[in-house]
């Protein structure tokens, strides 16, 4: 019998097992117990901070076969070929216009810019004040 898939109530992500399910839910909070002993960096997840150990640890395998750029992931390199080469950018933000390669920096942009909503010049969607009613076409100087 197929096994039944669990559902993250924040983002619906289906997970096949209960500790999957609660590896997955700290992707969404806010604590990073895990940090870098090397640069002091935190993780929310095991998982992101031995990702990360690998810029320390090892070299620049992975090359652009159009520039000279290496990197030492492979999924950078991929994300550097969309970006620069191939222009793709499909995920927008809907206040701003920016657009950006893969949904998890747009999440990112757009948590960025909401929490600096109180600076008008942080983001082009804050840029536009309302004016109220009573203020409408009052005569200047008024």
């Amino acid at each position: 019998s197929a096994r039944r898939k669990l559902t993250c109530t924040i983002c619906n992500r289906k997970c096949s097992s209960s500790l999957n399910l609660q590896e997955h839910r700290k992707t969404h909070s806010e604590e990073r117990p895990f940090q870098c002993d090397e640069c002091k960096a935190l993780f929310r997840t095991p998982f992101s901070l031995q990702r990360h150990l690998l810029i320390h640890n090892s070299e620049r395998t992975f090359k652009c076969d159009q520039c000279d750029a290496t990197f030492k992931r492979k999924d950078t390199l991929n994300v550097h070929i969309q970006v620069v080469h191939d222009g793709h950018k499909k995920y927008k933000c809907d206040l701003c216009e920016k657009a950006f390669v893969t949904p998890s920096v747009l999440k990112s942009h757009k948590k960025v810019n909401t929490r600096v909503s109180e600076q008008p010049q942080s983001h082009s969607h804050y840029r536009q004040r309302s004016v109220p009613d009573s203020l409408q076409n009052r005569p200047a100087g008024k």
